[in-house]
């Protein structure tokens, strides 16, 4: 029974994992030409890093609140349609325990990569000289 879990999970995040990157290779164009085409209308080319790092933050913590969304309704469906069984109400309130400790582990690093890149870019900004005279 373990292991049939086991195989579905891996098999439901490798299915997951390859629609995800399965079109990032598909250029009609040489790669370079339609990267930098592609790129020179968003503005992320003349970005500093931290804003580029700033945009994949938030880009996966997007995909990791969509994550913890699909756990919280797993777990609460789980929990409603136990019918009293407790081993089922056992393995809901562990899904729901387990997705709010990952997303207090999640935001946590959002917190401490938000606190850094601040003070990153703040020692940036006050280390630039002054221009204009002023």
């Amino acid at each position: 029974m373990r292991l049939k879990r086991i195989q579905k999970t891996l098999v439901i995040s490798g299915l997951a994992l390859f629609l995800l990157l399965a079109a990032a290779p598909l250029f009609a164009q040489s790669p370079m030409d339609s990267l930098n085409s592609a790129a020179s209308g968003t503005g992320v080319i003349n970005q500093p890093i931290t804003y580029v790092v700033a945009v994949m933050v938030r880009n996966v913590l997007g995909i990791i609140g969509v994550i913890f969304l699909i756990l919280i309704v797993y777990g609460g469906t789980r929990w409603m349609t136990s019918g009293g069984n407790e081993q089922h109400i056992s393995l809901a309130k562990k899904v729901l325990t387990a997705s709010v400790i990952g997303l207090v582990i999640v935001m946590t690093g959002y917190s401490v990569t938000y606190f850094i890149i601040q003070n990153l870019t703040n020692q940036q900004t006050q280390s630039l000289p002054t221009q204009g005279g002023a």
